[in-house]
């Protein structure tokens, strides 16, 4: 998030698919069909001039099972224009059910609750980020207490994930922090700054 923001292609939808109910999920796996809609959302973005940075988590909770949270760069300035139609097209090409009230979503993009068209600086980066680290083994401990609450981080239970965990589109991965010198993050210290950027102290 750190290395996208400072390119000028700051991460800033949060885009949450889930596959449990998807017809091919059993067929195809979680891999493929992750891959299948970065392709999707490539080419979607790239035919309107901008270039698909992203991040991603999975994660295979209780009720939601197996999904993925994307976090992609939307400029500001077409916010309202592409998030809907990107949406729609995911949802239309992926042949998942059709929305209805009452029944959980199988995409979404959020990031506008407030007007804010995404993640505009550090701090929302750093408070998505925090929510996405939500799967941190609860019991790990650093300086005797709990890594979760020395870093902030408040654990959700979750299941094993037989796959790939985490991951990023090559123009913010390691080859090109590598490249640009980028400093990473290495130690529990400089992890918790990063995801507190607002407070010198984590209760």
């Amino acid at each position: 998030m750190s290395f996208a923001a400072r390119r000028g292609t700051r991460l800033t939808a949060h885009l949450t698919v889930y596959w449990k109910d998807h017809a091919a999920f059993r067929e195809k796996g979680w891999q493929k069909l992750d891959e299948q809609l970065i392709r999707l959302a490539r080419a979607f973005l790239e035919r309107q001039g901008i270039a698909f940075v992203y991040a991603y988590v999975r994660e295979n909770v209780q009720g939601r099972g197996p999904h993925t949270h994307y976090v992609i760069q939307v400029p500001r300035d077409r916010w309202h224009k592409l998030v809907p139609a990107l949406e729609q097209h995911l949802y239309d090409v992926f042949g998942f059910s059709p929305r209805e009230s009452g029944r959980p979503v199988a995409l979404k993009i959020t990031g506008n609750a407030f007007g804010s068209r995404g993640s505009q600086n550090h701090e929302q980066n750093a408070g998505l980020a925090r929510y996405l680290s939500k799967t941190i083994h609860p019991r790990e401990i650093y300086l005797d207490r709990p890594m979760a609450a020395y870093l902030g981080i408040e654990p959700k239970p979750h299941a094993a994930v037989h796959t790939r965990r985490v991951s990023s589109s090559e123009n913010i991965g390691p080859a090109a922090r590598a490249l640009a010198g980028w400093h990473e993050i290495r130690t529990p210290e400089q992890l918790r700054a990063f995801l507190n950027p607002s407070s010198s102290t984590i209760s």
